[in-house]
């Protein structure tokens, strides 16, 4: 789920699941986001799968999307 203004800030339970290094996969159900406001979308779902080398660091993965594509990259590390 996402705020507002369209971020997730709580996809780890850190207290429950230690965020460590390695390698993660983000799966995001667009599909139904998409069937809610009665639009086609050619894409089902989006994955993205990541490698976290320092798992210190801030990790701002934008998602933009439309119902025919998306685009994903490292934001800034503020």
């Amino acid at each position: 789920t996402t705020s507002s203004a369209g971020r997730c800030t709580d996809l780890i339970n850190t207290s429950k699941f230690p965020f460590t290094a390695g390698r993660y996969k983000m799966h995001f159900d667009v599909d139904k986001y998409f069937t809610v406001r009665k639009v086609e979308t050619l894409y089902p779902f989006i994955e993205i799968v990541l490698d976290v080398k320092n798992p210190s660091g801030n990790y701002h993965i934008p998602v933009l999307l439309s119902p025919y594509g998306y685009t994903t990259y490292r934001g800034s590390d503020r």
